[in-house]
């Protein structure tokens, strides 16, 4: 995949990313930069185009991540900083198994994403995936997450038997679990 970025005064920061695997253009908008995907075949200066008959609801999609910001800073939610994804895989990776040996865990494969909406997960082969943004937040909830996919290889799902085995790793789980939810990931 090639990529490049250029600097619009209307628009701001967009990415250009030619893709092989896309059948179509394709827009994604945050605050700090636009994200346009473009197909094998298809030239730059056609992206170009498509990207200026967008140029409004770019501006608008914009000024609604911001207003979505401000009220939940407003709100008391902490938003995560980006974090470098190797260092953090490197430092995630090496709590998890740090963790895993503390506590007699066994998982399959261990991965760092960067994911948008979850914080980590545990999938029914054993297998943790972390997102890198974890690395960002207060060691005690860092721990606390990767706790809880461990405790997940013992017990399925969210019931009393799951709280009561989180409960033998972590003071209070459902109070950090409330804590985390003042941060968000983005």
């Amino acid at each position: 995949m090639h990529c490049w970025l250029q600097n619009y005064d209307d628009i701001g920061t967009v990415e250009f990313r030619l893709s092989g695997r896309a059948r179509r253009m394709r827009l994604a908008v945050s605050e700090d930069l636009v994200r346009i995907t473009i197909p094998q075949g298809h030239s730059t200066r056609a992206a170009e185009v498509w990207l200026r008959q967008h140029a409004d609801w770019i501006r608008d999609c914009k000024a609604k991540q911001s207003l979505v910001r401000k009220n939940q800073i407003a709100a008391g939610l902490i938003v995560c900083a980006p974090v470098n994804k190797v260092d953090a895989g490197r430092q995630l990776t090496a709590r998890l198994v740090e963790l895993a040996e503390l506590h007699g865990f066994s998982y399959g494969r261990a991965s760092v994403r960067n994911q948008k909406t979850r914080w980590g997960s545990c999938s029914a082969a054993g297998n943790i995936n972390l997102n890198c943004r974890l690395a960002s937040l207060p060691d005690e909830l860092r721990d606390y997450v990767i706790l809880h996919e461990l405790t997940h290889l013992k017990v399925h799902g969210h019931g009393p038997d799951f709280w009561r085995e989180l409960g033998k790793l972590v003071d209070n789980p459902r109070q950090l679990r409330s804590r985390l939810r003042q941060y968000r990931i983005d």
